[in-house]
């Protein structure tokens, strides 16, 4: 009698897994059957086993997976506990059997076709935003007294005018200023006559300093000089004299009311050509005043904004 014995192999479950989630959750069950349909038909054949452990629990955002497995502990975090479980099938799949997860044709596909890129449409430059200080445009009048220091024998002091037109902190100005005559004196001490002066000057000044408003501004100054006298006062034969200045000068300023200010300045003056004065004529001439070659400046006003 001839008996024939075939072999009887055993196929151990390749997972043995301890699972603790919350209820409403998918438990061990669920997941071990996941951890199947990965693998295929390698959950049958597959002559490894895996221990493995995972604990669910719950987060103010959701869910945190701990996942311990001979190869270490991962921490998953979900919204929802089915796509932890469903991530953890994937990690013992993997770890049971490396070949176990085979591409679906569909996959395979999709992998083999890549579709080629559309062109890219052309960029449009987009326009940056830009901030614009808007324009500020007023007018202003202006009454002063205005100190000079070189252009007259003492110092003097004088009633003066001056109108402007400000853009933003930029102002253009054009101002008058009368320095009354003085009393020119010989040498012997008595009086010969008298200078006096007006001053036209136009120029602008650049406020760096808004409130209060505070910057340099640069004039040029026309200044006509004239003298009288019994002796004969003169310049180089003229009873008049003119004289051209550069300026430079600081000035300060602050609000006193909605449409009213005030200002300070002080500058200096630099004449392109000094004028001379003299008593007598010819050889007997002889100079009883001289212009400055550095000319001090300095005034206060009361200012009309419209």
């Amino acid at each position: 009698m001839l008996a024939t014995v075939l072999p009887c192999v055993a196929f151990a479950e390749p997972l043995a897994l301890d699972w603790d989630a919350p209820g409403g959750c998918p438990d061990e069950d669920d997941v071990e059957a996941l951890v199947a349909q990965r693998l295929g038909e390698h959950s049958t054949t597959s002559t490894s086993r895996l221990s493995a452990s995972g604990r669910v629990t719950r987060t103010p955002t959701g869910f945190l997976l701990t996942l311990s497995t001979p190869t270490g502990e991962r921490r998953l975090e979900s919204a929802r506990c089915d796509e932890l479980a469903q991530s953890a099938a994937v990690i013992l799949a993997l770890l049971i059997d490396p070949h176990a997860l085979p591409q679906t044709p569909s996959a395979a596909a999709a992998a083999s076709e890549v579709p080629e890129p559309e062109p890219a449409a052309p960029e449009v430059a987009q326009p940056s935003a830009t901030y614009t200080r808007p324009l500020v445009l007023h007018g202003s009048l202006r009454a002063e007294l205005v100190g000079d220091a070189g252009l007259l024998p003492r110092v003097s002091l004088g009633p003066g005018v001056a109108g402007g037109v400000v853009l933003n902190r930029t102002t253009l100005e054009i101002s008058g200023t009368y320095l009354p005559g003085q009393d020119v004196r010989a040498e012997a001490g008595y009086d010969v006559g008298d200078l006096r002066a007006f001053i036209g000057r136009l120029g602008a000044c650049q406020a760096l300093l808004a409130r209060p408003s505070l910057g340099p501004c640069g004039f040029v100054e026309y200044t006509r000089l004239s003298g009288r006298g019994d002796a004969g006062l003169d310049t180089s034969r003229r009873v008049d004299a003119t004289v051209w200045s550069l300026l430079a000068a600081a000035r300060l300023g602050g609000e006193l009311g909605p449409s009213l200010g005030f200002l300070l300045e002080v500058g200096v003056a630099f004449p392109l050509e000094g004028a001379s004065f003299r008593v007598g004529s010819g050889d007997a001439a002889r100079s009883v005043h001289q212009t400055g070659a550095v000319l001090g400046r300095a005034r206060a006003g009361i200012e009309l904004r419209f």
